[in-house]
């Protein structure tokens, strides 16, 4: 039977580093025999003794080749130090273990005399304040449990362990059951009626010992209701705790999830941010040239209407100046479409220096104002109708 176990472990060569961590090395793990209650030795599927009464006395025996086993010792290295257990029987993982780890064991473990030996690191200062010499401490492990009936030194030997795997280990950790030994957490138990009453070296007379025994038979039944009580009590602690972390857990996914989602679209905004600025630069500067282009267009018609006041207007820049050039050119009258584009603009500025304004009436310099302003209005809208072409 598999089951989570917290045993006591003591501390020696403590040492407060620089940085205020405290270090020290921890004896833990004793081999020999050691005392449970049954309602210690419990797994997923029960009491290892359902026979037996939940505060019965069970005799483990801890066998030296399963203690100081290789696979053993090394489980203990690098895990987490708690303060004090997590409640219940609750053993530590990646997904928990942030919200308990106040330091870490050593790499190295070895053996002892009668127990393991490690090193251990306390990094929280609250932690670290809080611990006294000799000062406690506790290891949270998982074992196989096994019926097993021997007698040892006079002891009765109920069952005994095997592959002992290390979780975390505890500081903050008092009444340990073996004194300077290794114990298990709440291992401070009541003893039964017959081992008092076996425990009293006094000869007692036997009314003595009846009102005794019924005396100790209540304190036993209250005793045995208060133990029931306090065990509901630490199921629905676990169970809360246990909600508690998966609360948190699913908290930090959520934000993890929300945070990612955030990024991404913070992302994609900055990229249509990007093209949508560069877009609006684009019709900005394609504006600027749609006025300039049509400015000189208008300039250019009256230019042509200035010199021929019925000429083409729909004809394109160099076509317009080409009838105007041919039209007053008498010499280019049947050549001037064979002329090269910089020659006709070399004629048609020289026919601007003394334009011919009659026909359209423009000798008035506000009227000629007037008509340019007419014209850029008419050439800008008839550009933007034909997709900027001008």
């Amino acid at each position: 039977m598999k089951i989570n176990l917290t045993d006591k472990a003591v501390s020696s060569n403590v040492e407060i580093t620089p940085e205020g961590y405290l270090i020290c090395d921890i004896d833990f793990a004793r081999i020999g025999i050691q005392s449970y209650l049954n309602k210690e030795l419990v797994s997923e599927n029960g009491l290892l003794f359902p026979e037996k009464s939940a505060t019965a006395i069970i005799n483990v025996l801890r066998p030296e080749n399963e203690v100081f086993d290789t696979a053993s010792l090394n489980s203990f290295s690098l895990i987490p130090l708690t303060n004090g257990h997590p409640k219940g029987t609750t053993l530590l993982d990646a997904k928990t273990a942030k919200f308990y780890s106040v330091g870490t064991t050593g790499e190295n473990v070895q053996r002892n005399g009668d127990f393991a030996r490690l090193k251990i690191k306390v990094t929280d200062l609250d932690v670290v304040q809080s611990m006294k010499v000799n000062k406690q401490f506790s290891a949270g492990y998982t074992s196989i449990i096994e019926p097993y009936t021997a007698i040892i030194d006079g002891i009765q030997i109920h069952a005994k362990t095997t592959k002992i795997r290390g979780n975390h280990l505890a500081v903050n950790i008092n009444n340990a059951r073996c004194g300077n030994g290794c114990s298990i957490k709440d291992s401070k138990y009541m003893k039964t009626k017959e081992e008092i009453l076996a425990n009293i070296k006094i000869e007692l007379s036997d009314d003595i010992k009846v009102a005794l025994s019924d005396a100790l038979s209540e304190v036993e039944t209250d005793s045995t209701e208060l133990v029931a009580k306090i065990t509901d009590a630490e199921a629905q602690i676990v169970t809360l705790t246990q909600q508690l972390i998966d609360s948190k857990a699913e908290t930090l996914t959520v934000k993890a999830d929300w945070d990612s989602c955030k990024s991404a679209k913070e992302v994609e905004i900055q990229s249509v941010q990007a093209k949508l600025d560069d877009v609006t630069a684009k019709l900005t500067d394609s504006e600027s040239k749609v006025y300039e282009l049509a400015s000189v267009r208008a300039q250019l018609i009256v230019d042509c209407k200035t010199l021929l006041p019925d000429v083409d207007t729909n004809l394109s820049n160099l076509e317009m100046k080409r009838a105007v050039v041919s039209a007053k050119c008498h010499d280019l009258k049947d050549t001037a479409s064979l002329k090269p584009e910089a020659y006709i603009d070399g004629r048609f500025e020289a026919l601007k220096v003394t334009p011919t304004l009659d026909a359209l009436d423009l000798s008035n310099a506000g009227k000629r104002k007037e008509k340019t302003a007419e014209i850029i209005d008419s050439q800008v809208a008839r550009a933007k109708a034909n997709g900027l072409t001008i």
